[in-house]
């Protein structure tokens, strides 16, 4: 609940006003903040300034009252009027008591959760003893809520122990984990790891699915998270197929669909990871085959046509798969896309293919 005298922190903010030009700045002592060109709101308050004894309200946008060419709303230097106290006018007391409840509440509804599946190839203790290539693997990983890692090669989970202590040194969120047994045929294996930040999830269940026919090189370890402010529940299914047999792994997939709503109740089930699912491993005549891609139930969240990879090739290996009428509804729109840490970390080709030799995939959900 927002009040008068207290205005939510930058941190507070959903990761879409974080990015929009957020500036703090005081006058005689007193704190206030200007939000400008807030993204995806119905109504968008451009400047609101909490004082002691009352409150200033200026609209750059639309709602109220536009008055796009005010000073206040167009100065970089977010400097205000003299005297802001007489643009009061117009503006009852009730008026602008419910303009904050208002406000308090679509920040509410608008708080997303980042949800990520990374492929971090053959992580383990000698990738944390680069110290630059950890540094940028916590830098990505610190951007989530909940994190999906996979190819984890560290049977003594020693270097798993030295990733959550660094992410929550690094970070203002406090993370926990949950990670599988070592999995996989003869004598390669590899974990699932779930990275969470505790005031976001909290671990609800666990399942590791049963392997007996052998479909899966690395069974899906199945967690159900549920959301910190409220009851509703999230299933997510991992995989990380064998590149010659991603069409059979990927259409097994149903399967796992069908013992999830039997077992847990629920079809409000994300499928996340490295399908293999294009290129050579999966082709265009390959997906009638594959009941989780032919299927109305299931929503593909990245495209065909997105690359995931890191280096020279262009192939959608990475993928998202959600079912359920309330998660697709928690979906932000236009919001699963793949997180290309190269450019934004301005790394070269080499520096990148250190961390992974795929992208993160990542889609938000608004606070279920």
């Amino acid at each position: 609940m927002l009040l008068f005298g207290q205005l939510p922190s930058k941190d507070f903010l959903p990761h879409q006003l974080s990015q929009s030009r957020f500036k703090t700045i005081s006058l005689a002592s007193v704190p206030f903040t200007k939000l400008s060109a807030l993204p995806e709101l119905p109504v968008t308050l451009g400047l609101l300034v909490l004082f002691s004894n009352g409150v200033w309200l200026q609209d750059c946008g639309s709602g109220f009252k536009a008055e796009r060419e005010h000073p206040a709303c167009n100065s970089q230097s977010g400097q205000l009027p003299e005297d802001p106290e007489v643009e009061l006018q117009g503006y009852s007391s009730m008026k602008v008591a419910a303009a904050l409840l208002g406000l308090a509440w679509m920040l509410h509804a608008a708080v997303a959760l980042q949800i990520c599946a990374f492929n971090i190839r053959s992580f383990g203790d000698r990738k944390l003893l680069d110290q630059s290539v950890s540094k940028i693997i916590v830098k990505i990983l610190s951007r989530y809520d909940l994190v999906l890692v996979q190819e984890v090669r560290d049977a003594d989970l020693s270097a798993v122990q030295e990733l959550g202590e660094r992410l929550n040194r690094a970070s203002k969120h406090s993370y926990d984990y949950v990670i599988s047994e070592s999995l996989g045929r003869e004598n390669y294996k590899e974990m699932y790891l779930f990275l969470y930040r505790t005031q976001s999830f909290s671990l609800v269940d666990q399942y590791q699915y049963p392997n007996p026919d052998s479909i899966f090189s690395r069974p899906p370890f199945i967690v159900k998270f549920a959301a910190s402010d409220s009851k509703n529940k999230l299933v997510l299914v991992p995989l990380h197929t064998s590149p010659s047999e991603a069409v059979a792994e990927i259409d097994a997939l149903y399967d796992v669909y069908l013992k999830m709503i039997d077992k847990w109740q629920t079809d409000n089930i994300m499928f996340l990871g490295d399908f293999n699912a294009d290129c050579s491993y999966v082709g265009r005549k390959d997906w009638s085959s594959v009941r989780l891609r032919t299927s109305e139930v299931f929503k593909w969240l990245i495209s065909d046509d997105t690359d995931t990879t890191v280096g020279n090739s262009d192939c959608a290996y990475d993928r998202i798969v959600v079912s359920g009428l309330k998660l697709r509804k928690w979906i932000v729109p236009k919001s699963a896309k793949v997180f290309d840490f190269q450019r934004a970390f301005k790394l070269s080709q080499e520096e990148a293919l250190a961390v992974s030799d795929h992208f993160p995939v990542e889609v938000e959900l608004t606070s279920p």
